[in-house]
């Protein structure tokens, strides 16, 4: 099976590469890079490109014929500027014109967010009506309406994979997680407004195993949830490190008593019948102290 992978470096991407080297025997992969880097496995190559420029890249992906499409790149997180988002927008719409015109690419896989949903409170289902609130949300709808249109086109399945709130090892230092983890190992109570607020977490193994499910399973092109479905309280996950680092809660009790008159605001999770169904797969990796401990040793 030969591979186009996008965004194969980062902190989705480089649990995704992995995990198509080790369970697809014979997988060739072609991972489109902005910089030089030199593959440890035979059956990748990295190339430097400039996504935003096509004429940098299409002729290489042509050659290479690839049968599934992986677009996980996705620039300055997180800037979601107008700017950003358009810049984004354009990299993504070029992109799937070149590779919806390959005779090769039966199969293409992409990655949204939550976010798309209205939803601030309660369960997502893929059927929901989606509006654009903000410039990402306008960006992530924008191309997944040229998606459909082009792949309806040239009769190429795709996914759709809404991203929950992914953690993990290599998460960029500012996300939540890596947050609370850097507030509560120096001592200090974690500056957040809303502890209450409760989140939908999804280990990016988990992603990763999903989106590999996405490339080996025969489904139907569409939107696919990816989440754990279920959610936890950011004092809950404060509490949970606290206990790691210190044994004890200290800080995160601070945190509560700190913010007792503030509300909750946000307790959105993810419907995972239709992924569960489809893709035979579901999250492995509950949000625990063991799997905290996991991403605090990396």
């Amino acid at each position: 099976m030969k591979i186009l992978l996008t965004g194969g470096t980062g902190f989705i991407g480089g649990p995704v590469l992995s995990s198509l080297i080790h369970k697809i025997k014979g997988v060739e992969i072609l991972n489109l890079s902005r910089t030089n880097l030199i593959s440890h496995n035979k059956n990748v190559e990295h190339f430097k490109c400039d996504l935003s420029n096509p004429h940098t890249y299409e002729s290489k992906v042509e050659n290479f014929k690839p049968e599934v499409v992986l677009h996980l790149a996705w620039e300055g997180i997180p800037n979601f500027s107008l700017e950003m988002c358009i810049k984004n927008m354009l990299i993504s719409i070029s992109f799937f014109e070149v590779v919806t015109k390959l005779t090769s690419c039966k199969k293409i896989i992409t990655t949204g967010s939550c976010f798309e949903y209205n939803t601030k409170i309660g369960e997502c289902n893929e059927n929901d009506k989606v509006i654009a609130k903000d410039y990402f949300t306008f960006a992530k709808k924008t191309i997944l309406s040229f998606l459909e249109l082009e792949c309806s086109k040239n009769n190429i399945v795709y996914s759709w994979a809404r991203l929950f709130y992914v953690y993990g090892p290599n998460q960029r230092s500012g996300a939540l997680i890596p947050t609370l983890i850097s507030s509560l190992k120096s001592g200090k109570t974690p500056d957040l407004r809303t502890p209450k607020n409760a989140n939908d977490f999804i280990h990016v193994n988990d992603v990763a195993d999903g989106l590999l499910n996405m490339v080996l399973t025969e489904i139907k092109s569409g939107i696919y949830n990816l989440g754990s479905g279920f959610t936890i309280s950011v004092s809950e996950v404060s509490r949970m490190v606290e206990f790691i680092i210190s044994g004890n809660d200290q800080y995160t009790n601070e945190l509560i008593t700190k913010t007792i008159s503030t509300e909750k605001t946000v307790d959105f999770f993810a419907n995972m019948e239709k992924t569960k169904l489809a893709l035979s797969w579901s999250p492995s990796r509950k949000i625990s102290e063991e799997t905290m401990k996991l991403v605090m040793e990396f």
